[in-house]
């Protein structure tokens, strides 16, 4: 059931901060599937990590920097709201 979920149509309503990242052989999440996924989300950035293919096993500190690297944008975004 969850496999039939196409949430497609509604990336282009996200207002967050978006940082696909995705490993450059991995099947789950072929290349292309990402980078439509990056056209489809405004203000998102795309991460595509060489010879990956199950990125939090095979990079799990690239995976943790962007995480930190998303999470300070995130702060920063909120505190220049609230300026």
């Amino acid at each position: 059931m969850l496999g039939d979920a196409d949430l497609r149509p509604y990336l282009s309503s996200l207002r967050i901060p978006v940082d696909i990242l995705v490993g450059e052989e991995d099947s789950a999440t072929p290349l292309i599937m990402a980078q439509q996924l990056q056209k489809s989300i405004a203000g998102s950035t795309l991460t595509i990590l060489p010879g990956a293919h199950l990125t939090p096993i095979e990079c799990p500190d690239q995976i943790a920097e962007h995480l930190l690297k998303l999470l300070r944008r995130v702060k920063s975004q909120q505190a220049a709201a609230e300026a």
